[in-house]
C-alpha cells in the first residue's frame, strides 16, 4: 500500500523515530499491492501488481485515490511509473508492466487515465522506465537496455542499436550527470549474484563506463541500487580526477 511519512522533523538529532501522517493500507484491494511511486506536486502515481492508481496527497494526512488504469495482474502488473510532460506539454505517465511491455498513458485528467498508440511492445520483462528528453529507456530483463524514440509518444520507435546488452537480466535503472546505472542480475528472479553497468550517454549513443560484478545474492534491488550507485559514482569521480 502507500504509506506517507513526515520527514521534516529533527530526527537525526533527536534520534525519534519518522513519524507516520497518512496511509491507504492497500488503497483498495481491488488494486492489489503498490510496487512503485513517483510524486508530482499534490498527486502520487502509485504502480501496482494490477495497474496504476493516481492518488491526491494535497493532505497528506488523507490520501485519496482520485484515477486508476487496470491492467492484466498476469502478464501486466506494474513495476515502475515515470511521470513527465511531452513536447507538447501533455502530462504523461510511462507505465512498465512486465511481460505487456509499457503502457504510455495520458494523465492531463488524473481522473481518467488513457493509454494512447500502442505503447512500447519489448520481448522481454519490462521492469523499468526513465524518460529523458524525447527517448524513454527500459530496463528489459534477459534483452537488456531498450531505447525508443517517443518525440510522437502514441508512436515509439525503437531507436537504432537498443537494444543494449547487459550481461545478466536488467532489473532497475538510474540516469545521473550524463550516465546510466543498470543493475542487473544472473537469473529472473534476483536470487543470485550481479553487478552494476555504467553506461555513457553521449547524445545516447551508448558507451561502456564501467562494470561492478556484485557476487552476493540480494533481494533487496532497490535498497541495493541506491548504495551501489552512490559509491560507483563516487569512484568514477575519483578517477575522473586522477585518482
Amino acid at each position: 500500500g502507500l504509506s506517507i511519512l513526515d520527514v521534516s522533523g529533527p530526527n537525526q538529532n533527536t534520534g525519534q523515530p519518522i513519524e507516520q501522517v497518512g496511509g491507504v493500507g492497500f488503497i483498495d484491494s481491488a488494486f492489489g499491492a503498490a510496487i512503485d511511486v513517483e510524486v508530482v506536486g499534490e498527486l502520487a502515481y502509485v504502480a501496482t501488481t494490477t495497474g496504476l492508481q493516481i492518488v491526491d496527497v494535497s493532505d497528506p494526512a488523507e490520501p485519496v485515490v482520485i484515477g486508476t488504469f487496470a491492467t492484466d495482474p498476469t502478464t501486466g502488473p506494474g513495476q515502475d511509473v515515470e511521470v513527465v510532460q511531452d513536447l507538447q506539454g501533455n502530462t504523461l505517465a510511462y507505465l512498465a508492466a512486465w511481460l505487456d511491455g509499457v503502457y504510455v498513458l495520458d494523465v492531463d485528467d488524473p481522473t481518467v487515465p488513457i493509454a494512447i498508440g500502442p505503447g512500447i511492445a519489448t520481448n522481454s520483462a519490462s521492469l523499468e522506465v526513465t524518460v529523458t528528453g524525447s527517448t524513454a529507456l527500459v530496463a528489459d530483463g534477459e534483452n537488456g537496455l531498450r531505447l525508443y524514440d517517443v518525440a510522437l509518444p502514441d508512436s515509439p520507435l525503437e531507436r537504432v542499436g537498443s537494444p543494449y546488452p547487459t550481461p545478466g537480466y536488467a532489473w532497475d535503472m538510474e540516469i545521473q550527470g550524463g550516465r546510466a546505472y543498470i543493475v542487473y542480475g544472473e537469473d529472473p528472479f534476483g536470487r543470485s549474484g550481479g553487478g552494476l553497468l555504467v553506461l555513457t550517454l553521449a547524445q545516447l549513443n551508448l558507451s561502456l563506463a564501467d562494470v561492478v560484478p556484485i557476487p552476493e545474492p540480494s533481494m533487496a534491488l532497490q535498497a541495493f541500487v541506491a548504495l551501489t550507485v552512490l559509491a560507483v559514482a563516487a569512484r568514477l569521480r575519483g578517477r575522473n580526477r586522477g585518482g
